[in-house]
Formats: structure tokens, C-alpha cells, sequence
């Protein structure tokens, strides 16, 4: 699909949402010069390379260090278990892996970890009930929200009283919808809030309710942004390729919905994230 919009002349391509999807996107980018702006992905895999990739969502390396001191830390946790989804191994088994490390620097201990495959439920519920048979204090889920919804159910009524965390990757409206009071609890650190003060969201979530009728969350949000980027850059360049690339690092600093969003050199942005807490089927910021 990437190589079919290049060489119909688009000026640039939004996407992908997955780290695994932009990484086997950047042959064909660079071959025909094309500019890509992903709304989520989130791999430092793809960090600190000169190309035609970018990205308004920030790679995760601070934020898996600010995860494990908020649990080792403030939250007192010390022994804990990980699950992560291997369909999406770019993201999900690199964010495993940079916590466990963070954590253990943290004097955490992480005696458990388990790749499943989203493809295949049947595993993803073997796995959920095999972790009952450790004593662990809290999880962590690197899964989509359905999957990372339905490992809490299963722990949940197995009687699991352990604290849940999650990567912002499941944070999305599924996660509320379908969650139920097995995610009630699930805290991850967010790069959106639903009930952001700013004027600048407010207006972008009255229009999103009229034309969507329903509320917006993380991968809305940052997709609107993303275009903002393109069209803004394609302003100041009125070219693509390179021009276009040059436009956006030479812009530098674009308005999101509900912060900031810095480039650097490489493409990479900086911008405020959040901790939250579901409670009663909303996503809060946390005390």
C-alpha cells in the first residue's frame, strides 16, 4: 500500500500506527524519497536516523524509565510480572525489554515474562492463567486494549488482587468500553488526557463529537496532529521529498492538541506526558 500511494505522487503518507509497520515502511520511503509522519509509533528503533521518517508521538525511552521508578518508587513495588504481544515486536518486546532493565535498576525484581501473539487468543488466555500461579505483586501489559482487557479478566476472576500497568498502546476508548471493572485500577503513563483543559483540544473534541459521535482518544488525537504537521510543513516547503522534510525540522516546534511538539535534528519529538488511572470507566490523571 506504502509503494502504490508513492508512486501515485502523494506528498507525504500519515502512518503507520504500529513500530513494526513504519520500520517495514522505510525501504520503500527512502527509495522514492517520500516523507512519513506516524501519529504513534513509538520504537527508539526508528530514533536518531537522518530520513524522510517522523513521527508527534515520542519514543519511549524516558517514559519505560519514568514507569519503573513510579512503580518501584511511589507505588513500592518490587516483584512483578510482564506479558507483551510478539505480533508487534518492534514496540512491544523492546518496551518489555527496556523495563525489566529500568525496573531491576530500580532493585525491582521481574522473575516472570511472557511474549504471546495477538493472533492466536487461545495462547493469550493460557498465559493469563498461568501467571495466577506466581506471587506477584503487579503486571505490566504490552498489549493492544482488547488483549490487555481480556488478560485482566481472566486474572480478575481467577481472584488476582495484584496492580495493573499497562503501555499507552492499550489505552484507547476500547479499553473503557470494553474493559469493564476488570480494568478498573490500570494505570500507564499517556501522552493524552481526555479532559485536557486547553482551548485548543476542547474545540478539536467538540468537532470530533459532532462529526464521530463519540469521544476522541490517544490515536485520534495524535493523528489530527500529524496532519497538522504535514499540511503545515507543505506550507512553508510547497514541495515534498527532502523540501519537505528540510520544512519540518527547520519548523521545528509545532502546536499539538494539548502540548507542545518539539523535533529534533532527527525527526524525534519531545512533548508532556501523563500518568492515568482508569476509575469507573474513565481514564484520570493520577494523584
Amino acid at each position: 500500500m506504502d509503494r502504490e500511494l508513492v508512486e501515485s505522487g502523494v506528498i507525504g503518507i500519515i502512518g503507520h500506527t504500529l513500530s513494526t509497520m513504519s520500520l517495514a515502511a522505510l525501504p520503500v520511503l527512502e527509495a522514492h524519497q517520500t516523507v512519513m509522519i506516524s501519529p504513534t509509533t513509538a520504537s527508539p528503533l526508528l530514533s536518531g536516523k537522518k530520513d524522510l521518517f517522523f513521527r508527534v508521538y515520542e519514543p519511549i525511552d524516558k517514559e519505560v524509565l519514568d514507569l519503573a521508578k513510579w512503580i518501584s518508587q511511589e507505588k513500592g513495588i518490587k516483584r512483578m510480572a510482564v506479558i507483551y504481544d510478539l505480533n508487534n515486536p518492534t514496540y512491544a518486546q523492546d518496551y518489555a525489554e527496556r523495563f525489566e532493565r529500568a525496573f531491576k535498576n530500580w532493585h525491582g525484581s521481574v522473575p516472570v515474562t511472557m511474549a504471546t501473539q495477538a493472533a492466536r487468543p487461545e495462547e493469550i488466555v493460557r498465559a493469563a492463567q498461568m501467571l495466577n500461579n506466581f506471587d506477584i505483586d503487579a503486571l505490566l501489559i504490552v498489549h493492544n486494549a482488547l488483549d490487555t482487557a481480556l488478560i485482566l479478566e481472566i486474572l480478575r476472576r481467577n481472584g488476582w488482587q495484584g496492580t495493573a500497568f499497562a503501555s499507552p498502546w492499550s489505552m484507547t476508548r476500547e479499553i473503557l468500553e470494553q474493559g469493564g471493572k476488570a480494568v478498573e485500577g490500570l494505570h500507564s503513563i499517556v501522552p493524552f488526557l481526555p479532559d485536557h483543559p486547553s482551548e485548543r483540544y476542547q474545540n478539536f473534541r467538540k468537532a470530533f463529537l459532532q462529526r464521530f459521535r463519540r469521544e476522541p482518544d490517544f490515536p485520534a488525537v495524535c493523528g489530527y496532529e500529524a496532519a497538522q504537521v504535514l499540511f503545515k510543513a507543505f506550507e512553508k516547503a510547497r514541495a515534498s521529498g527532502k523540501a519537505l522534510a528540510g520544512a519540518i525540522l527547520e519548523i521545528g516546534e509545532f502546536e499539538g492538541l494539548q502540548s507542545k511538539i518539539v523535533m529534533d535534528e532527527f525527526g524525534d519529538p519531545k512533548r508532556e506526558k501523563f500518568r492515568v488511572t482508569v476509575r469507573e470507566g474513565k481514564m484520570e490523571r493520577a494523584s
